[in-house]
């Protein structure tokens, strides 16, 4: 994703700093003078964007055999005593760190097949809702 946040930031930083030493009576189009991108620009952005998101992905993979996570998780979830195999599935299930599953996690039911989950130690925008499966 192309971000313009951090350099329309700078340009418009700039831009009161030229406003101020300008003797133009319009402002707009001193702004219209600066703030338009060059080629080069964009595409050096696009490409420290798409840096960005592959670094993000390399750690990544995919889940090649999902019924079988499915069959596991169920099983973790509904036929074991063991905390160990709980937390694991809730882990599983929710896609949470295990750190965050053992100690701060608190989930509360939001539908029959959704819960909310509270505790996460990395903030993100919003409260976090997800989808649980079906154990039938």
């Amino acid at each position: 994703m192309l971000s313009y946040k951090r350099p329309m930031r700078e340009m418009r930083n700039a831009l009161r700093d030229l406003a101020e030493q300008s003797v133009s009576p319009n402002p707009y189009e001193l702004a219209l003078q600066h703030l338009v991108l060059a080629e080069d620009e964009r595409v050096e952005m696009a490409r420290s964007s798409n840096a960005k998101r592959e670094k993000v992905f390399a750690n990544q993979s995919m889940i090649y055999k999902p019924r079988e996570v499915l069959a596991r998780l169920s099983k973790l979830l509904t036929s074991s005593d063991e905390w160990e195999e709980i937390a694991a599935g809730l882990s599983l299930a929710t896609g949470r760190r295990l750190a965050e599953v053992l100690r701060f996690a608190q989930f509360r039911e939001k539908s029959l097949y959704s819960v909310t989950f509270s505790g996460q130690r990395i903030s993100s925008p919003g409260d976090p809702s997800f989808p649980t499966s079906t154990c039938q």
